[in-house]
């Protein structure tokens, strides 16, 4: 039973009637910092727990214990599921309607209010809350399962009742400038010009980054603080593009970006000049434009650059200035305070030879990134293709991760691109058979270029077909 007070629940073995554990509450003010965090102590030996909430940013409610996780997942209608890590539990709603008249009636003698059942393949549990003389308690009753695992669903109705009503904002400093130079008070004629008549790219659609090791936090933090820009280091497909628009979505910021390769020219980024019924005018690029109006700046795959296209950008991160030759003669612009610059690519990558100089690298914070664990890819599907069913979703995840493994075999990357697909063609009613989806949209630019797949015997090839064969697919 979990008897909740004023400061605390306290959790009670109903055989032996003994406390097991109690929650300490958190003191929150009308302005809440997320995640709030929830202790847990044992028979007052000091802290056996920590729930911390995440809601509603994240979407999930976090139990650590004993070094394991536990994450309680909302997804869309309020539908819970919990992840204990061995096991994984369907979470739905009872209320007095949902039962039997018989049953019904005799919960609303004892104080009813509502419920949740659990279920797993292995087990079948409930979490039942009554309501009498102004308190509450929760009877939890599950299998063999101990109770520690279960305490999130336990409080995830008192999470949401603190935070009710109240402003939430994430722990995360924010400081207002990025570029630790003097900002001049008046802009030059080309900034004025390109204000005038450049309206800022803004972002729509952008889909939130589900965060692994915290590599959301440092990238938000490390930008917010401005002290340098960051390199987002890691294989393709893993997300390093879509943690960077949700940046610049969450702090709302323009979007500006161009692609790296051994043809990548600075003066691209920077702009050019370009005919006009004036006159020749200075056309301003993605970096200019965002060194103007204040947004961030992505430069894609940067480790097959050129060294010396991007030497060019040395004095620009040190000082936040760009000279510049426009229509309107020799100006130097001066980056707006908050303008930001990531890089991403992967800088240990087999496909490039291309080595930077640590003049140019050390002037970067590096996060390095690799691909969504199981469970995470999971979360990634159901996000992106919605009302896709869970079984169809860890079936995805499954035939990737094992995938993935055989295609490292042969130094190539797998990334998340295709899996997604898969997801949003299963929702959009596709008649491509599901063996197919996969095929042609999961592996297929790596298993293309093999000369044996028609035949049967390309390499990775078979191996998709294997992975299939042992998933019914």
């Amino acid at each position: 039973m979990v008897d909740f007070q004023d400061k605390k629940a306290v959790v009670i073995d109903l055989d032996s009637r003994k406390p097991q554990a109690e929650i300490q509450y958190p003191e929150l003010a009308d302005e809440v910092t997320i995640p709030i965090r929830y202790k847990i102590v044992t028979d007052g030996n000091g802290l056996a727990g920590m729930i911390s909430s995440y809601l509603p940013e994240r979407n999930r409610v976090m139990l650590s214990h004993n070094g394991s996780t536990v994450n309680l997942v909302i997804e869309g209608n309020n539908r819970l599921r919990l992840k204990t890590g061995t096991r994984q539990y369907d979470i739905g709603r009872v209320g007095l309607e949902d039962l039997a008249v018989g049953e019904a009636e005799k919960q609303k003698e004892s104080g009813f209010s509502h419920g949740y059942k659990l279920r797993s393949p292995e087990e079948t549990g409930s979490l039942s809350f009554y309501e009498r003389d102004g308190g509450q308690r929760a009877v939890l009753v599950t299998g063999d399962s101990p109770f520690m695992p279960f305490l999130p669903v336990a409080l995830f109705d008192k999470i949401n009742k603190d935070l009710e009503g109240k402003t939430v904002k994430k722990a995360i400093p924010q400081r207002e400038a990025l570029i630790t130079t003097k900002v001049v008070e008046e802009q030059g004629a080309f900034a004025r010009f390109v204000k005038e008549r450049f309206k800022p790219r803004m972002l729509q659609k952008v889909f939130a980054y589900q965060d692994q090791n915290g590599e959301k936090d440092r990238l938000f933090e490390y930008l917010d603080s401005g002290l340098r820009p960051v390199i987002l280091n890691g294989p393709t497909g893993n997300g390093k593009t879509v943690l960077a628009r949700d940046y610049a979505n969450a702090r709302g910021l323009p979007y500006y970006f161009d692609t790296g390769s051994s043809s990548f020219r600075l003066s691209t980024a920077i702009g050019k000049f370009v005919p006009a019924a004036e006159g020749p005018t200075f056309s301003p690029g993605s970096l200019t434009l965002a060194a103007i109006h204040g947004g961030l700046y992505v430069l894609e795959e940067m480790p097959p650059i050129p060294q010396d296209e991007l030497t060019g950008l040395n004095m620009f991160l040190e000082t936040g200035e760009l000279p510049l030759i426009t229509q309107f003669g020799h100006e130097t612009l001066t980056a707006h305070p908050n303008f930001r610059l990531v890089s991403t690519g992967n800088f240990h990558s087999a496909y490039t030879t291309n080595e930077l100089n640590d003049a140019l690298l050390q002037r970067f914070s590096q996060i390095k990134m690799g691909y969504p664990t199981r469970e995470n890819t999971t979360d990634i599907l159901l996000a992106r293709a919605p009302g896709l069913d869970y079984e169809t979703a860890e079936l995805i995840t499954k035939v990737t991760a094992e995938m993935r493994d055989e295609s490292r075999s042969f130094s190539k990357d797998l990334g998340l691109k295709g899996p997604v697909e898969v997801a949003q063609r299963i929702m959009s009613g596709t008649e491509i058979p599901l063996r197919s989806l996969f095929e042609e949209s999961v592996v297929n630019p790596i298993t293309t270029y093999e000369n044996d797949v028609d035949s049967g015997n390309g390499r990775l090839h078979s191996k998709l077909m294997k992975i299939l064969d042992k998933y019914g697919v």
